[in-house]
């Protein structure tokens, strides 16, 4: 670059916005909490994860909005009361 054409940018710099040198900042991630991963979830089911990938609509979910695909998280008590009303006991007959 010559003299000129630096002296040129550095006076329009004077006039740009102060965010305009700034970087983007990247929004912070939700606080999760007690939201367990897929993968976590899938061992608390005794599953496997890709198994639970095939079939999250059917165990209630959380789905956090990341972009074109969104994340699944579980909370882990509403699992638990998921796995209790799915329980059955085979001995009985009736």
């Amino acid at each position: 670059m010559q003299y000129e054409e630096i002296r040129e940018l550095e006076e329009r710099m004077q006039y740009a916005p102060e965010t305009f040198a700034e970087p983007k900042r990247r929004r912070r991630a939700a606080p999760t909490g007690s939201l367990l991963t897929v993968e976590q979830a899938a061992e608390l089911l005794g599953m496997s994860a890709k198994w639970l990938y095939r079939n999250y609509e059917s165990v209630p979910h959380v789905l956090i909005p990341a972009g074109k695909k969104p994340r699944i998280r579980f909370r882990k008590a509403a699992l638990e009361q998921w796995i209790a009303s799915h329980e059955f006991d085979f001995r009985k007959r009736g």
